[in-house]
Parts: structure tokens; C-alpha cells; sequence
């Protein structure tokens, strides 16, 4: 007994009382579907008998008609159409049978007298004739008259040919109910409808559940068994037998109230309800004595569970009770232990990075709460450059040592640093006791170092960084604004291009104005605010312009015209890119449409950035928006970078080719400041080569780019390439530009950018004037004079 099994056992006889009851209750249920089974059995006998009941009525009516017509005197009254005789016959024939109704007809159907004259005007309107004694077994045997059925016969009378038909009927009523209830030991029902009338009942039912079984009874066929029906609050089993009528329609119903089925077996029903009470008290009772003796050590159990639950974890678990309780208190007390540890790890890996073991960003949040108050602190965030191609070119693995070696040189920072995290895939954080000029000396020079080399599993690789440094100075602010400080003056650092920058007050009011400039930026995407201008390319060897390249300008309503210098990379950075380029790309084949319907045949140029090759939708949108502006292909030139096309060389040279099929253009716009092959350069369906601005602005003052827009030049020809020259502002190097065989040429010098409004007048100027210029003079004082025009 000191075992909880054989407790256990105790509980499960108790428990024997809660089968007992569920035995009662299948009793229950098997009494009840025995007193449906009976019901349903007395039910369909109970039509069985009604349909013999009404047909021995329907003989007994046969046998009195023929009575009747074969009676001498009513025959010689019919003959001699003695009306007196005929009604006295009538009446009497019909009274001496019980019959309500008496009718005699003649050949052609008209009622030639009739028991009571009411009658015979209703039957003659309710009741259809045979035309033939032939015809008598389809004569229907029951009949709505008067609105009230009646159980009808017809007999035909012949002297000795048929001269008539006599029909003798029987009323169904209550009182034929009734009888036909005694006799069935069930109520019945008799429910009749005539055309366009609402449904009647006669019924052995009281009112209101009568009403409910005519409102809900369907006429038609018999249905295939007995079928439940509530009426009046009372379930009824029901079975129906359609009369075949004239003059309407005709039920008979046979119903039986479940409730009333159910009172022969309701004290055996109680007594079973009382057993199965009494059988769950008793197991409640040993129930109850059982929970006495298991209580008290489970109590304990669940008091060191809660425990455990709060976070409070016990050496050891005692209680007392059986070897199962002994056994779970063990198995709690281990479980205790693991939690504890599985904690401890949890909280190390979410406050620490798994790969160098430093805290994390939370766990630096939380070692930074926890610095004494009072001393100078100086925090850097150190981000190294290209991160990613140091994996992609020399794998994960060497990467991943890396950033162990850097987190061990920031260590060491300053004499060794109070705190060094990693906040990022390429991101530290080392804090330091030293002001932040000494950091900024310091970082400086660890940058020197990482830019000389680091070996890692013998390969030297040069890293470069960046730095933002900020010094937590009393009264100190709080932890994340400390956090966002350094992260400001990182990103200050990044824009600049500089090693590091130390954060300043007025760093915060460019980080907000870079903040507001993307949120508005999306909105001016959905609104005003976005604007194309148009700067025109010209052919040099004939003075003619040959397009226009489509420069995007955003005017901002409090802070006037945004250079694209600004918002670009802004853009670029939060993932607007995309969206901007699509509508660029709208507005400018939108444009270039409706100049193609003024009748003004030039070139438009787009510019495209890496982001753009990644949609997988761009060939196809390009495509959609030459075709629904109605713009030929050839008209479209589209620019793009050579860093843009090396960042996904293959994807890049995919779209292109898809577009260059349909007849779009593509230039490679600042040429030379990339890293592109001339292998991969030939591979790339590409028209036109852009020498950057930076090497035309003095093309006249520098020999070294001359060369190189010289060598640029030669180079695009020999594949077959124009080149294009942007950044012209002076005559001279128009002049130069034209003695190297440069072939298009864009610049302010040509014009500035202008609104599309102004193209068409801007044109007709320069086709009147410049291409009547012949020496480079004239051509220079044409281009200046229509600069001053465009300006």
C-alpha cells in the first residue's frame, strides 16, 4: 500500500463507478432507440390499418350506391324526372348509409339533385365525371368540395342504358379521425389544400401543434419511412400516405409523440439515473480518501516546480511518499540542474558572437549600463571595407579568421580596451579610457597597420576600414543615443571617405536631414516633386544634335532643389533605387513618346544602376513602355556604369541582350573609372563609350588625360563604338575634343539641362545656326551663343 501503484489501483476501481454510470447511460440511449424502433414499426401498421380502414369505407359506399341504382322506383323516377321523388330517394338512401353526401348527375355532367342544395352546386363545380362506365376505376376516390374533403363514389345508373351516375361520399371530419386515432392507437391527421387556398387540417392534434404540421406538410408521394417533425415544442414521429383527390390535394397522417412513446420506460429511467448517482458518489468518496494520502507530497512537488518556474533552482528536492515520488523528485531536481544550465548558456550566446566570442550589440548595451559613472570614455565603431569580396575571393573560412585577429588587435587598442563587441557581420565596437583625439591617433594608426597587412593561414590581406568615434563626456547621455553617436560619425566617416571621423553635435542635423530626405523621398514618388531635365548630345563632325540625356531633379518644398549628388546614394542605400529608376524610366519614354508625336526624331539616354539588373522584370517593363507610348526601340539608349555591370557581369549581359534583340541601346557611361576587361567589354552588346568628366574638364591643361581620353577614343573605334565626350564647358576642348575624332559631345558649354518644354525651340535654334558652322570658331560661337540661350 505504500507503493502509489497500488494507489493507482484504488483510483482506477473508484473510477469504475464513472463506467457504471457510462453504462447507464448507454442504457439509457439503447431504451431510447428501442421506443424509436417501436414507434416506427406501430407506425407504419398504423397506416397499413388507416388504408384498409378507409378502403372497407369505400366498399361500404360501393355497396350503397349500387343499391341504390338498382333500386325500380328511383329508376322510374329518374325516368319520369319526378324531382320530389328523386331528392326524397336521395336523402333517405343517403341517411339510412351514414352518407353526408348524395349526388345524382346527368350524362352531361349536370347535377340533377342532390341531398342538400349547397351540396349540389359545390359538387358540381368540385367534381370531374368519367365520360364512360369504363372509365369508373380512374374516377378519384377522394374529393375536396365546399373546401372539405370527402371520401367519394360513383355509381353509374342504367335503364336499362346508363341515363346518369349517382356519387355517394363520406366527409372526412374529426370525428372520422378520432376513430381512425382509436383504432390506430395514434393521433391522425387528415391535411387537404385545394388550388390557390391555404392548407387545411382535420386532426385528432390540439391546435397549435396541428397549425405546425399543416404549415410544414409537403404533398407528393409517400414518404419511405417515418420522419421526426417538432410541433407545438413536442417531437413527433410521423408517417404520410397521399389520397389520390380531385379538386386538390390530400394527406393522411399518422403521428406519435415521442414524449408520450417515452412515460412507460421514464421510472426505469430514474431508477437507472438514481443507481448511476449513487455509484458516482461512492467513487467520489474513495476518490477523495485516495487524495488524502497523495496530496501532501505532490503539493510539495508542485511548490518546487513553481519554483523552478520563477527562476529559483534548488540543489536537492526531498519529499516523502512512495518510490514514485521519490523517483519524480530526482527527475525534478536534474531537470533543475540542466535548466539552470541551458539558461546560462542561452543568455551567453544572446548577449555574446558565436564566431569571436565578444559581446554582442545587447550585451554591449548591457556592459555600457552597468560602467561606473563619473570616468571619461570614448567608444569607436570600426567597419571593415568590401567585407564581402574578402569572402567571396577568398572563402568564409579565411574570413572568419579575420575578424578573430581584428577583435584580437581592438583588444588591444589603447593599451588594451576596456570592452571590444561585435555589432555587425563586419562591425566592432571597442571602448576605451582615452579622450577622443587620443582614440582618433590610435584608430589612425591600427588603420595604418590593417592596410600594410594581416596574415591569416599564410596569405597577407590588406584590410581597410572605417571608424566613427565618440567620447561619453558627464553629464552622459543615454546608452543608445551613446550607440547611435558612434554610428552617426561611422557613417559621417563612409560619405567623407576618411578613415574616421570624431562625432560632432551638427553630425546629428545631417544624419535627420539624410533621415527626412528617404522618407520624403518615397512619398515625392507617389506625388510632385520629381522632375526630369533634358541636356542635349551633339554630333560633332555635323553639328547636329542627335538626343538628349534624361537627368533626374527633385525640387523639395521646404528645402528647395536637392542635388542628385545628395539623394542618389541616399537612395542607393535605402533600397529606393529601384522604385526611382522605374520612374525615371516612365517619365523619360513618356516624354520621348510625346516628342515622337510632335514629329521630333532624336534619342533619348537613361540611366540604369546595378540595383535595376537585379529585377528580374526589367527587359520586360522597358519593352511594355516602348509599346505603350508607341516609341521605337532604336530611339532608346540606355546608360550604364562599368562598376553597375561588373557587380552581376553575367546577369547584366543577359538583359542586355534582350533588350539590344528588341533594337534598345546601351552605352557604358563613365568610362575608365571602372575595372571592366576589354574581353568582357566586347561581349556586352554596348554602343556607345562615355569618357568620364574627369578626364575632359582640362582635357586642354592635362598631357596625362589626353592620353587617356586619346587612347579612349581609339580604343572605342577599333570596336566599332562611338565615344562620347560629357563635361564639356570650354571652347578649347571642344576644339580638342574635335581633333581627337571624338563623335557626340555633352557639357555646358553645349547647353544645360533643360525642361522638356524648352527642347523643341532649343532645336530649332541649334539646327538654324550650328549646322552652318564650319570652322571650329564658328562652331564654338554658335554652341556659346546657344548656351546663353538654354541657361
Amino acid at each position: 500500500m505504500n507503493s502509489f501503484k497500488n494507489r493507482l489501483l484504488i483510483l482506477i476501481v473508484s473510477l469504475m463507478a464513472l463506467a457504471q454510470g457510462v453504462t447507464m447511460a448507454l442504457a439509457l440511449a439503447s431504451i431510447r432507440a428501442q421506443v424509436r424502433s417501436d414507434s416506427v414499426r406501430q407506425l407504419v401498421d398504423t397506416r397499413a390499418m388507416l388504408e384498409t380502414t378507409l378502403t372497407e369505407r369505400s366498399r361500404r359506399l360501393h355497396s350503397a350506391a349500387d343499391v341504390l341504382v338498382r333500386d325500380y322506383g328511383f329508376k322510374e323516377a329518374v325516368a319520369s324526372a319526378d324531382q320530389v321523388t328523386i331528392q326524397s330517394a336521395l336523402g333517405n338512401h343517403a341517411q339510412r348509409v351514414g352518407a353526408d353526401l348524395a349526388v345524382l348527375y346527368s350524362l352531361a355532367g349536370e347535377v340533377i339533385s342532390a341531398n342538400t342544395p349547397q351540396l349540389a352546386v359545390q359538387a358540381r363545380h368540385s367534381l370531374r365525371l368519367v365520360d364512360s362506365e369504363e372509365q369508373t376505376a380512374a374516377f378519384a376516390p377522394f374529393a375536396l368540395i365546399g373546401g372539405h374533403p370527402y371520401q367519394i363514389v360513383l355509381a353509374p345508373l342504367r335503364a336499362p342504358q346508363v341515363v346518369g351516375w349517382v356519387a355517394l361520399g363520406f366527409a372526412l371530419d374529426r370525428a372520422l379521425a378520432q376513430q381512425l386515432a382509436t383504432l390506430a392507437g395514434t393521433d391522425v391527421s387528415i391535411v387537404f389544400r385545394e388550388p390557390g387556398a391555404d392548407s387545411g387540417i382535420i386532426s385528432t392534434l390540439t391546435p397549435t401543434p396541428a397549425h405546425a404540421l399543416a404549415g410544414t406538410t409537403t404533398f407528393g408521394s409517400a414518404s419511405a419511412a417515418p420522419f421526426l417533425v417538432t410541433l407545438g415544442g413536442t417531437q413527433y414521429l410521423a408517417l404520410s400516405a397521399p389520397l389520390r383527390t380531385q379538386g386538390g390535394s390530400l394527406q393522411l397522417i399518422a403521428q406519435q409523440s415521442q414524449d408520450a412513446a417515452m412515460t412507460p420506460f421514464r421510472q426505469m429511467r430514474m431508477a437507472l439515473l438514481l443507481i448511476g448517482g449513487a455509484a458516482l458518489v461512492a467513487a467520489i468518496a474513495v476518490a477523495l480518501l485516495v487524495s488524502r494520502s497523495a496530496a501532501r507530497p505532490l503539493n510539495m512537488l508542485v511548490k518546487a516546480a513553481q519554483q523552478i518556474e520563477r527562476g529559483y533552482y534548488c540543489e536537492s528536492i526531498q519529499v516523502a511518499g512512495g518510490s514514485e515520488f521519490q523517483h519524480l523528485a530526482g527527475t525534478l531536481s536534474g531537470m533543475a540542474t540542466s535548466i539552470r544550465e541551458r539558461e546560462a548558456r542561452i543568455v551567453h550566446q544572446a548577449n555574446h558572437d558565436a564566431l569571436t566570442g565578444l559581446p554582442n550589440r545587447e550585451g554591449l548595451r548591457e556592459r555600457l549600463a552597468a560602467l561606473p559613472p563619473g570616468e571619461p570614455f570614448s567608444a569607436v565603431m570600426l567597419d571593415v571595407q568590401r567585407f564581402r569580396d574578402i569572402n567571396a575571393s577568398v572563402g568564409h573560412l579565411v574570413g572568419d579568421q579575420l575578424l578573430g585577429k581584428l577583435a584580437v588587435r581592438l583588444g588591444q587598442l589603447g593599451g588594451g580596451a576596456l570592452l571590444c563587441a561585435r555589432v555587425g557581420a563586419d562591425q566592432f565596437v571597442a571602448l576605451c579610457a582615452l579622450h577622443d583625439s587620443e582614440l582618433l591617433h590610435r584608430v589612425l594608426q591600427l588603420s595604418d597597420e590593417l592596410r600594410a597587412g594581416i596574415v591569416v593561414d599564410a596569405l597577407r590581406l590588406c584590410v581597410d576600414v572605417r571608424a566613427g568615434i565618440s567620447e561619453w563626456r558627464a553629464p552622459r547621455v543615454s546608452v543608445g543615443d551613446f550607440l547611435r553617436q558612434v554610428d552617426v560619425a561611422l557613417l559621417q566617416a563612409k560619405e567623407q571617405d576618411t578613415v574616421a571621423v570624431v562625432y560632432q553635435a551638427s553630425h546629428d542635423a545631417d544624419h535627420r536631414r539624410r533621415v527626412l530626405l528617404v522618407a520624403e523621398l518615397r512619398q515625392a514618388l507617389n506625388g510632385e516633386g520629381l522632375s526630369l531635365n533634358y541636356q542635349p548630345l551633339v554630333n560633332m563632325p555635323d553639328r547636329a544634335v542627335v538626343g538628349f540625356e534624361a537627368l533626374l531633379r527633385w525640387s523639395h518644398p521646404t528645402l528647395g532643389s536637392i542635388s542628385p549628388a545628395e539623394f542618389i546614394p541616399l537612395a542607393e542605400r535605402a533600397s529606393v533605387l529601384p522604385a526611382l529608376s522605374r520612374w525615371v524610366l516612365s517619365a523619360a519614354i513618356e516624354q520621348l513618346g510625346q516628342w515622337q508625336r510632335l514629329g521630333l526624331e532624336i534619342e533619348l539616354s537613361v540611366n540604369l544602376s546595378a540595383a535595376d539588373f537585379a529585377d528580374g522584370e526589367l527587359a520586360a517593363r522597358v519593352l511594355e513602355l516602348l509599346r505603350l507610348h508607341q516609341v521605337p526601340a532604336a530611339q532608346l539608349l540606355l546608360e550604364v556604369t562599368e562598376s553597375a555591370i561588373m557587380r552581376e557581369p553575367q546577369l547584366a549581359a543577359q538583359v542586355m541582350q534582350q533588350l539590344r534583340m528588341a533594337g534598345v541601346r546601351f552605352a557604358i557611361d563613365d568610362f575608365g573609372t571602372g575595372h571592366s576587361s576589354l574581353a568582357q567589354l566586347h561581349a556586352l552588346p554596348v554602343d556607345e563609350l562615355k569618357i568620364d568628366r574627369g578626364f575632359v574638364g582640362n582635357l586642354d591643361q592635362s598631357a596625362g588625360n589626353l592620353a587617356i581620353v586619346r587612347t579612349t577614343i581609339e580604343l572605342g573605334h577599333s570596336l566599332g563604338l562611338k565615344v562620347v565626350a560629357e563635361g564639356i564647358e570650354t571652347p578649347e576642348v571642344w576644339a580638342s575634343l574635335l581633333r581627337l575624332g571624338c563623335d557626340l559631345a555633352q557639357g555646358y558649354f553645349i547647353s544645360r539641362p533643360m525642361a522638356a518644354g524648352a527642347v523643341p525651340e532649343w532645336l530649332r535654334g541649334q539646327r538654324a545656326q550650328l549646322t552652318q558652322a564650319f570652322s571650329v570658331a564658328e562652331q564654338a560661337g554658335v554652341v556659346a551663343s546657344l548656351r546663353g540661350r538654354s541657361a
